[in-house]
């Protein structure tokens, strides 16, 4: 009888709570490296001529053909396999990324305006950080694949500009 009941009991569900996980609140982010606006707000991050530009005099890595260029939105849907945090806007390190991996068709690489703490409410629209990621996908991609405009986190809008597709 005592067996049964102390395995009863270690089968039954635990009625304990379990605590949650929370990202602290306005813990600091990772930091990015490309420039930030001197108006830090999401229009201002959208019109920033230096991310435009940088967007619109990327090169074309060898082997690849160039999909979209300069959008205001990044590939989302089926084929995402992975994405890093570059340290400059180089489609050719992006492409040398897309290259090691063998299920890798094409990349998409962007800024986006980010927060630079964890939202909350204490802090909720932080200063904006600038990242730029290089997205890798095992489908092709096409201007009609960037769907991701960004997204609202509390009051920090988080949206992506100089957004380029590259397929193999």
């Amino acid at each position: 009888m005592k067996t049964a009941s102390i395995l009863a009991l270690a089968l039954a569900p635990s009625t304990l709570a379990r605590p949650h996980v929370h990202k602290r609140e306005c813990s600091p982010l990772p930091s990015g490296h490309g420039p930030v606006p001197d108006t830090d707000s999401a229009s201002g991050f959208l019109s920033y001529g230096a991310l435009t530009e940088s967007a619109k005099l990327a090169g074309l890595p060898r082997g690849y053909t160039k999909a979209f260029t300069n959008l205001q939105g990044s590939t989302q849907g089926e084929g995402y396999m992975v994405h890093t945090i570059l340290d400059s806007y180089s489609e050719d390190a992006c492409a040398k990324q897309c290259d090691s991996e063998d299920r890798c068709l094409s990349f998409n690489i962007y800024y986006e305006r980010s927060p630079s703490l964890n939202p909350g409410a204490n802090c909720t629209d932080p200063v904006s950080t600038t990242l730029i990621k290089c997205a890798l996908w095992g489908v092709e991609i096409s201007a009609e694949t960037a769907t991701n405009v960004g997204q609202w986190r509390g009051d920090f809008h988080i949206v992506i500009t100089g957004s380029n597709g590259y397929n193999k």
